[in-house]
């Protein structure tokens, strides 16, 4: 083997080592962004699972809220016939002595 030779395949070898290195480095960088990319879905997914569980409380809250309106609305709208037929009964008891 001549020294050209040797010094080429040296340089080869140094330029191959160089270059795995080289990939290592942006690899191990492009891992630490993988890694940082899924905390922040872990950290989203945390965040949509906190705004399901609002939605579905404040959608409970909600048509419990309704649901006592209705039973209110339902109550009065028994006192009212209850009034209008008081109020009639007593009409047509005033009003048969004059006819």
């Amino acid at each position: 083997m001549s020294p050209l030779q040797f010094t080429l395949f040296f340089v080869a070898l140094l330029l191959g080592y160089v270059l795995v290195h080289v990939r290592m480095v942006r690899f191990e960088e492009h891992l630490q962004k993988l890694a940082g990319i899924q905390s922040l879905d872990e950290r989203l997914q945390a965040i949509e699972q906190r705004i399901q569980a609002l939605t579905e409380s404040a959608d409970r809250d909600g048509l419990a809220r309704v649901t006592r309106q209705l039973d209110q609305l339902h109550e009065d709208l028994g006192t009212a016939f209850y009034l209008t037929a008081a109020f009639r009964d007593l009409m047509s008891a005033a009003l048969l002595p004059i006819l």
